[in-house]
């Protein structure tokens, strides 16, 4: 067993020592970019009161200017004013209406997009260097941001900063600048093979499985090494160094490989899209019948909702979503017989923003941001539906559209009675990587869920046993959950330390044998 042993760890050396050194290294830029990444200006999205004081119903405005069915009917303020905001299922650019005269205002979408950037850069000035649609995920905005359509807006500043947002909800989806954009494309392109074009996402796959299974088997054979031959005296030269390294490096070598392997296998590996493919609703432009003009007579100047946008109801109907304003009390709320809850305190994968934060480089208060996103902030509670044409309130409210909507979408067994919940921060079953929220947690039999986005009528996330158990995996032994009570930065660095062990240990060994030639 020992000849075995040393021939096949000598055999397998070249490719898992390089390919150890490569992701060693590159695995070390993860935290980097965390710690050097801009910060938001504010996580929150613009909170203006909408003005439909003298709207005209949808359905009668619009009849003449878009088709007769959209995938999106919602109303936004743009510049300080209100517009009717329509995506057609085939267009990802979004048409601005005047709700009173329907004047279609030129180039809306892309306004709101660069009003979007401008809030959460908090950079009111710096003239825009390019601003545009974003349908497809790139090794700039690369599949862990979830959201698409998104705008990619730039500034014209030397740090290249950009900012991509999503126009419909008004939320970020992520923001960079030259220096992350230089190391995420390092980071992909050997980490994650990412060169390997997605059409070819098997060969991807089973590249990483064969190098990355090269690099455990070398380490459990290194293992086997460190226990069957003992010295009484240190060996001579780089042998006593790589045997010494070895120990140390031994296991960390294990607890990263194997979790990243099941993590890929899984396909948990962020090199995809994880959003769950549902289909866009679609809404009949002629049930958007609401009298908003006269709705709108009973809201003051701060009682007026901040989001207004339809659903598409199971039997063909439509329903009016509003969400109040932070000063509203929760009793219209609690009277449509929302449930409120909240989810747990843990981040998901990396993307970076904070709340409460101007955009910067550096700094303690950027670090505090960080880490105050990460552990989940809350964002909001939920709304108010109505039905679309006499305005009623929707019986169950948000709890029974959310349950209709998942199973709608999703094809699921949706009970009527599936617990639903909201969830209002990211947590350690909804992660920060599903970007959206507030969002309902709906149950579905098996131990399994899904998040239900009724901002934009979608899924955004499911959840099960094995992918619960993939990412507490991967979370423990490849992000070093288990030292989360000593910190993230003390946790990141003890990371770091351990990559560069295996690298150490990978470059003595590869020049050992560089000797024996």
């Amino acid at each position: 067993m020992r000849v075995a042993s040393i021939k096949w760890h000598r055999k397998l050396a070249w490719v898992a020592g390089i390919c150890a050194i490569g992701w060693a290294l590159t695995g070390m830029l993860h935290p980097i970019m965390v710690w050097t990444s801009p910060v938001a200006a504010t996580r929150m999205p613009p909170l203006t009161p909408l003005d439909l004081t003298h709207a005209q119903p949808p359905a009668t405005l619009l009849a003449d200017k878009v088709p007769g069915q959209v995938a999106e009917m919602r109303a936004i303020v743009l510049a300080g004013h209100t517009y009717y905001a329509v995506r057609q299922a085939d267009d990802p650019v979004r048409r601005y209406f005047d709700p009173e005269t329907g004047e279609e205002r030129q180039r809306g979408d892309q306004d709101r997009a660069i009003e979007l950037a401008r809030h959460y850069l908090g950079d009111p000035d710096t003239p825009v260097r390019d601003a545009r649609i974003v349908t497809a995920f790139d090794n700039d905005y690369t599949p862990v941001n979830r959201l698409l359509p998104v705008w990619r807006v730039e500034l014209g500043r030397d740090d290249g900063l950009v900012a991509y947002v999503d126009t419909g909800s008004g939320r970020m989806a992520a923001i960079t600048d030259a220096g992350k954009r230089s190391m995420q494309a390092l980071f992909r392109t050997i980490h994650t093979l990412s060169f390997i074009p997605g059409e070819a996402g098997p060969l991807r796959a089973a590249a990483i499985a064969l190098l990355v299974g090269s690099i455990a088997v070398s380490s459990l054979l290194g293992i086997v090494l460190l226990l069957l031959i003992r010295r009484r005296n240190p060996a001579p030269g780089g042998r006593h160094w790589h045997r010494l390294l070895g120990y140390a490096a031994a296991l960390p070598a294990l607890a990263f490989t194997l979790s990243g392997l099941w993590h890929l296998l899984l396909g948990q590996d962020g090199s995809t899209d994880a959003t769950p493919a549902v289909r866009a609703q679609s809404l009949d432009l002629a049930t958007l019948s609401s009298d908003l003009a006269g709705l709108w007579q009973g809201f003051g100047p701060d009682t007026a909702p901040v989001a207004l946008s339809f659903l598409a109801a199971p039997d063909g109907s439509a329903l009016l979503r509003l969400v109040p304003p932070p000063t509203w009390s929760a009793a219209p709320v609690a009277a449509s017989g929302a449930h409120h809850g909240h989810d747990g305190h843990h981040g998901g994968e990396h993307d970076h923003g904070a709340h409460g934060q101007p955009v910067s480089q550096d700094g303690h208060d950027d670090h505090q941001a960080r880490l105050a996103l990460f552990r989940g902030i809350p964002t909001g509670g939920s709304g108010v539906l109505l039905t679309a044409g006499d305005l009623r309130p929707l019986p169950g409210n948000e709890e029974a559209a959310a349950r209709a909507l998942a199973r709608a979408l999703s094809g699921e067994p949706v009970a009527d009675d599936a617990q639903t919940r909201l969830v209002t921060r990211f947590g350690a079953d909804y992660g920060f990587a599903n970007k959206r929220l507030p969002v309902w947690r709906v149950e579905l039999p098996g131990d399994r869920a899904l998040f239900v986005d009724l901002a934009d009528a979608t899924i955004a996330a499911t959840t099960d046993p094995g992918l619960r158990r993939a990412g507490w995996v991967f979370d423990i032994f490849h992000k070093g959950g288990f030292m989360d009570a000593i910190g993230p930065v003390a946790r990141d660095i003890i990371l770091m330390l351990a990559a560069l062990l295996i690298a150490a240990v990978s470059a003595v060994g590869l020049s050992l044998l560089v000797r024996r030639r």
